[in-house]
């Protein structure tokens, strides 16, 4: 017959025994656990800096445009009146935003020019001059419009990475 101290003392190493593999559990549910924690908090992460890559793609278009109004055919007071594609590409291109690829790899400007040919009573017919400012660049109810497109890379751990074409357009009627 064993005495009491004695199973007492085995059954303390036995519940030793249970206890260290029980920590090697919680080792691995720890490690499965922040690998999908992380996973998701660097995705939402990614999904901010696509939201605030949106926002630059908008101020962009809006921005391009307000530059190719003030710099119509009868501009005064700039150097670089008389705005075509290449200067408002230039232009938006040269807009730095911290984190924002500006090179024509990841952005790309299209302009786009508008002539009121008739205006009167009720209707009104707009011609398209295409990329040309030429004749359409005059503040008599013309207006540009520029489109900013930007190739965002989203890249989320354990996911698929893709790039996101986020894109804006802003039109304006030419001022100057």
């Amino acid at each position: 017959m064993e005495s009491k101290g004695t199973s007492q003392m085995q059954g303390a190493k036995l519940f030793r025994f249970f206890k260290k593999e029980d920590e090697g559990a919680t080792l691995v549910e720890m490690a499965l656990t922040s690998a999908i924690l992380f996973a998701s908090l660097f995705g939402v992460i990614m999904i901010c800096f696509a939201l605030y890559a949106y926002n630059y793609v908008a101020e962009a278009a809006h921005e391009g445009a307000r530059y190719a109004i003030v710099r119509g055919s009868y501009c005064s007071g700039f150097s670089d009146c008389g705005a075509g594609n290449t200067e408002i590409t230039t232009y938006v291109q040269g807009l730095n935003y911290p984190g924002i690829m500006t090179d024509s790899q990841h952005l790309t400007v299209n302009t786009n020019w508008y002539n009121v040919v008739q205006r009167g009573g009720s209707a009104t017919t707009i011609s398209s001059c295409g990329t040309s400012p030429s004749g359409c660049n005059i503040p008599l109810f013309n207006s540009v419009e520029v489109q900013v497109i930007y190739n965002f890379p989203l890249n989320i751990p354990f996911w698929k990475s893709t790039t996101l074409s986020l894109a804006s357009t802003s039109q304006m009627p030419i001022s100057q």
